[in-house]
């Protein structure tokens, strides 16, 4: 059988899925240094004072060069916590399925990618089309099964609905290299705020570190929500995706067998 595969075009959604989070990293690492470098010098306000220093550079080169060098930076940021973003992210956030909608209330299952149990009547259908098209299980298969083996399936067969799926994969990877990076910041807000109040700096605004570390507690409890809510929603539409092309792959081959059997009926 010969795939028709078409490469995917980029989007303003693939690129935002990693120059938006490596940005923020790149804010955060900043600070990072501020804090490190002037923990004790009342330099230290907030993470907007990162900020005010990319302004700063800006300001005193070329507005091309330094916006070049932000983006380049930020990409290279963004690619670099791609890799291991995700399984960090789902070892954070599944404590708060607790609040979310997504497992309902006193159902057991792995709260961990791609959630074992919470489709199972699905995960049976999806594997034994696959057994059926490849010829073993999936299950024996590396990788996250039978999603792993899904994914390659409609890559292959159906690349109109892999498409879809990895335009959903890169707002689960969007959304959850966010919220490590609002984990991140509620840490180092906290840790600069206990600092602030138990050494003999004075002169800080510590109002605006507190105010620091509301924001950085309210942008981890969005984000793991969301975060959790597209996970789960990327493997059911998966799922859902590769039943439609195997069932539209079937339809086909009827299709096409169906003529050759009118045609040895009028033979007779």
């Amino acid at each position: 059988m010969e795939p028709q595969f078409r490469p995917i075009p980029i989007t303003i959604l693939d690129l935002l899925a990693i120059l938006l989070p490596g940005f923020v990293w790149l804010v955060l690492f900043c600070a990072t240094l501020q804090v490190l470098l002037y923990g004790q010098v009342p330099v230290i306000n907030s993470s907007f004072t990162a900020w005010e220093d990319f302004t700063s550079v800006a300001r005193q080169s070329s507005s091309w060069v330094a916006a070049s060098i932000l983006v380049t930076l930020s990409l290279v940021v963004g690619y670099t916590l791609k890799p291991v973003a995700m399984r960090v992210a789902g070892l954070l956030a599944k404590h708060t399925f607790w609040f979310g909608q997504d497992i309902p209330k006193g159902f057991h299952c792995d709260r961990l990618f791609p959630f074992a149990g919470l489709y199972q009547a699905t995960e049976q259908k999806v594997s034994t089309q696959l057994q059926t098209k490849v010829g073993c299980s999936p299950g024996i298969l590396p990788g996250h099964q039978p999603f792993a083996s899904a994914k390659r399936f409609l890559r292959l067969n159906a690349p109109t609905l892999w498409e879809e799926s990895e335009r959903m994969e890169a707002e689960v990877r969007m959304t959850g290299v966010l919220f490590l990076a609002a984990c991140y910041s509620l840490v180092l807000s906290g840790g600069t705020l206990v600092f602030q109040f138990t050494s003999w700096v004075s002169n800080v605004n510590r109002l605006g570190t507190f105010y620091w570390f509301i924001a950085s507690l309210l942008a981890v409890f969005v984000l793991s929500q969301g975060f959790n809510h597209l996970r789960v929603r990327e493997v059911g539409y998966t799922y859902i995706n590769l039943l439609m092309a195997c069932g539209c792959h079937a339809e086909n081959e009827t299709s096409k067998s169906q003529p050759s059997s009118l045609e040895g009926d009028s033979a007779r």
